[in-house]
């Protein structure tokens, strides 16, 4: 999993693969690979808009949520789509 960095090299620049699942981002910051806050990417999980899931535990009540960047990426695309409609 990749945490967002600022004083990392952006993926073109170090020739590495974008993550598949990407945490979100602390309380107030944004995500590095498509610049959501942990808020709106909770919200857009909720609302089944991009792809999350919950490494909790069987039995647990909390767990590590992870979201799929893909799924953002492409939720992010038919926005941008929507705008060029209208």
């Amino acid at each position: 999993l990749m945490r967002c960095d600022f004083n990392m090299k952006t993926p073109k620049e170090n020739h590495t693969p974008l993550p598949i699942w990407i945490r979100a981002p602390k309380q107030g910051g944004t995500d590095y690979y498509c610049g959501l806050t942990r808020s709106k990417l909770y919200e857009l999980a909720r609302r089944g808009l991009i792809k999350s899931v919950s490494l909790a535990k069987v039995g647990e009540t909390r767990g590590t949520r992870i979201f799929n960047l893909q799924s953002i990426l492409e939720y992010i695309d038919t926005l941008d789509i929507n705008l060029k409609q209208t």
